[in-house]
């Protein structure tokens, strides 16, 4: 990716001039430019997170640039957020830890570590989290059938998706749609 970017900042924080950033051999912030450059907003929430998204990958350049590269951020810690990055985006494709490594181009051990290094938990933990958070939202909020939330959060089945969710919500699915339109859950 080949970009020219023009950022305000209050006065006393931008340096004077131009700054260059030579190649960017960070593959975890290469890969999150490339992202950024294909992607079209769409609605409101979805171009607010690529704001985001591309702030944080301008912070980095800002930060390459200031140093001329010389301070090596944590390429593990890199690593981390890439592959939670990766399960936010694809978790109902997602069928092993294998497949998160393979995406990224990482040793499925070396992921593991690193992952529960940052984040305080495995992967399949944060996956299971992510596609019980999505779960509930589309419980509470969309009149798709359970069989349908099942597929769209990533579980084979209707049963093993209510097995999971009555063992970490202690509601079953339906129990918690009613209970959360009532505002009780």
């Amino acid at each position: 990716v080949d970009c020219c970017v023009q950022i305000d900042a209050p006065a006393g924080l931008a340096p004077e001039g131009f700054l260059r950033v030579g190649r960017v051999d960070d593959v975890v912030l290469r890969s999150e430019l490339e992202f950024l450059t294909r992607r079209a907003p769409g609605t409101a929430a979805r171009s607010a997170l690529l704001n985001l998204r591309a702030t944080a990958a301008l912070l980095q350049l800002l930060e390459l640039g200031l140093t001329g590269g010389a301070e090596k951020t944590d390429l593990a810690g890199r690593h981390a957020r890439a592959a939670a990055r990766h399960i936010q985006e694809h978790y109902a494709r997602i069928g092993s830890v294998a497949e998160i490594a393979a995406a990224l181009g990482l040793g499925a051990d070396h992921l593991r570590h690193v992952f529960r290094r940052h984040h305080g938990r495995g992967l399949a933990a944060y996956l299971g989290d992510v596609r019980m958070e999505r779960a509930r939202t589309l419980l509470t909020h969309a009149e798709l059938p359970i069989k349908e939330i099942a597929k769209l959060c990533g579980y084979r089945d209707e049963y093993y998706f209510s097995a999971v969710f009555t063992r970490r919500t202690k509601l079953a699915p339906g129990r918690y749609r009613e209970r959360s339109r009532a505002g009780r859950a």
